[in-house]
């Protein structure tokens, strides 16, 4: 990373800083020490990594860190901008998470760049029983949030499925297909088969936890690898029916669902009805004002949380477009795409198991930033998944940067291993 580079990075980072303190005061100090510490830390760690170590120089890891930097650093500006004045305390900033991320990240960077303990098969069928265990533990626990059950001590289980999803997609996709439907090698291998019967068990479980977030998450993902997996096609078409299938069926039973998918194609009728209307006013919004926003935004604080009671998680990009710019919006889902590109370069000749864990960390990123775009911006439904690293979400921070960690460890692992 050049100097000029770094240079733009930490312009950026202050002016944004000095911006939102500006912009936006509160009575205690804690809100401006919390991001002051976490812009000088992220700052410290990107100097570090992508200059000060000349090995880093020029290395694709480092396209990946500045954009998290980013990304990070718009984090503990809305974070900032959307505390509550009456329940300020250090837990509320994002320095926090950020202490938290730091700390998952060494551990998963080391545990797949010094070790070769994620590959072993004990480890990955106690991670495939952890999952599930974790989303009916849920649903046992009775901790009913917004008429879902989404936490399981402590965490939610969209961040801890989702952190250990791409081990045990990793350990199916990758076992030997030396076994086979029926016993004929045409038919589908019985890993395969095991993989669908487990995604289904996952299927199940957020079903009943009333999840849909992680249940549409992982449903992509796992369609992805089964049709790049499989050969028969036929079987890759009935899998794709029966999911949209079973995604239609649960739109037309539960009534949330139903509502979100009105509102989603008929957001005006819906603001009519009385049940429908405070979510179909957060639609229209966008639609209604975007030519008063302008290129610059309104100025930070202009958007109230009566319109978007989650514009610091689900509708953390009309937030941007509101209060800070369109252009600083369009240029984030910019760093995103990007991010994800990134996230998907491996060294040639890994092994089967690293570049499925690779592949299946990247398509989660990947089907987060899209979801998340498209409901910001009404070509889908609301379906509660925020941006990366932006939007406020203690859980599904700390899991995104645990499968970037598993991305930048398999890139130095791979490129020694092949070097």
């Amino acid at each position: 990373m050049r100097s000029k580079e770094m240079f733009a990075y930490h312009t950026f980072c202050l002016a944004l800083f000095l911006w939102t303190c500006c912009s936006v005061k509160y009575n205690s100090a804690i809100p401006l020490i919390g991001y002051l510490v976490g812009m000088i830390l992220m700052g410290v760690g990107v100097s570090m990594i992508c200059v000060r170590s000349k090995k880093c120089r020029g290395r694709p890891e480092s396209v990946g860190i500045i954009i998290f930097a980013v990304l990070v650093n718009l984090g503990m500006s809305v974070n900032y901008r959307c505390t509550k004045a009456e329940k300020i305390t250090w837990n509320s900033t994002y320095l926090v998470d950020l202490t938290l991320m730091m700390a998952v990240f060494a551990v998963m960077y080391l545990g797949v760049r010094y070790t070769k303990i994620y590959r072993f098969h004990i480890f990955n069928f106690m991670v495939s029983i952890i999952l599930p265990v974790t989303i009916f533990g849920a649903r046992l626990s009775g901790r009913k949030t917004g008429g879902s059950y989404l936490y399981f001590a402590g965490f939610m289980i969209f961040g801890l499925v989702l952190l250990g999803f791409p081990f045990v997609a990793a350990w199916f996709m990758s076992l030997e297909e030396n076994k086979y439907w029926r016993g004929k090698v045409g038919n589908v291998s019985w890993n395969l088969l095991g993989f669908l019967g487990y995604t289904f068990l996952i299927y199940i479980g957020c079903g009943i936890c009333n999840e849909f977030g992680l249940l549409l998450i992982v449903g992509l993902t796992a369609t992805v690898l089964f049709w790049i997996r499989c050969k028969d096609t036929k079987l890759k078409i009935l899998y794709t029916v029966l999911c949209i299938s079973g995604a239609l069926m649960a739109t037309s039973i539960i009534n949330h669902l139903r509502g979100r998918v009105q509102i989603w194609l008929h957001p005006a009728e819906a603001f009519y009805n009385a049940n429908l209307k405070e979510k179909a006013e957060s639609v229209l919004y966008l639609f209604r004002n975007f030519e008063s926003m302008g290129w610059w935004g309104k100025g930070i604080g202009n958007l109230s949380k009566r319109i978007y009671p989650t514009l610091n998680t689900d509708h953390v990009l009309i937030l941007l477009m509101n209060d800070y710019s369109v252009l600083l919006a369009f240029l984030v889902m910019i760093l995103g795409i990007v991010f994800v590109r990134w996230m998907l370069i491996l060294p040639k000749n890994v092994c089967a198991y690293d570049k499925y864990l690779n592949m299946t960390s990247a398509l989660i990123v990947c089907f987060i930033m899209l979801i998340d775009i498209s409901s910001n911006l009404g070509s889908f439904i609301t379906a509660g998944i925020g941006f990366p690293w932006i939007s406020d979400g203690s859980s599904v921070n700390i899991m995104l940067t645990g499968l970037m960690a598993v991305h930048i460890g398999l890139l130095k692992k791979g490129g020694e291993e092949n070097g």
